[in-house]
């Protein structure tokens, strides 16, 4: 038998939700000198998903976004919607990005989804979705002009 949850989008900027207030702020407060700001964030056993690999434990998350925000001059994240099914939350976003690696320096946007699972006030769960190509592949110049061509056939 099937079931089905309605899923209803909701304005993330008019929420009173706690989690979705941690959420906005841990996105776009996040850089790559102040990670500790994870600990209130995730679970020490969180599980970590994009379409780069999967991270298991905070201590690793910590590593990725010191790495990842290495050298960025500019992020920050705009949520058009959320929507929630008792502890799972769905945030779409665009990020906007600036480094000297991707874009010749240029802010850009991505795309993308997060579902995010909470338990006790920590998320234990996060899997984001985006196109790697449309953030990378396109920024750079000969991969990008390749991607381009290929897509646009």
């Amino acid at each position: 038998m099937l079931v089905t949850y309605p899923l209803f989008a909701q304005n993330p900027s008019t929420s009173e939700d706690p989690n979705v207030k941690k959420t906005i702020f841990v996105f776009n407060e996040l850089r790559s000198d102040n990670t500790h700001i994870l600990d209130d964030y995730y679970a020490s056993d969180v599980v970590f998903h994009d379409p780069v690999g999967i991270i298991r434990t905070i201590d690793k998350m910590k590593l990725y976004y010191q790495n990842m925000y290495n050298g960025v001059e500019n992020v920050r994240f705009e949520f058009s919607n959320y929507a929630k099914q008792g502890d799972v939350y769905y945030f779409s976003w665009v990020m906007y990005l600036k480094t000297p690696k991707l874009n010749d320096s240029r802010e850009f946007s991505v795309t993308g989804v997060s579902q995010i699972h909470f338990k006790d006030g920590y998320v234990y769960y996060h899997r984001d979705y985006f196109d790697l190509g449309e953030m990378v592949y396109e920024r750079i110049p000969v991969f990008g002009w390749l991607t381009k061509k290929i897509t646009l056939s």
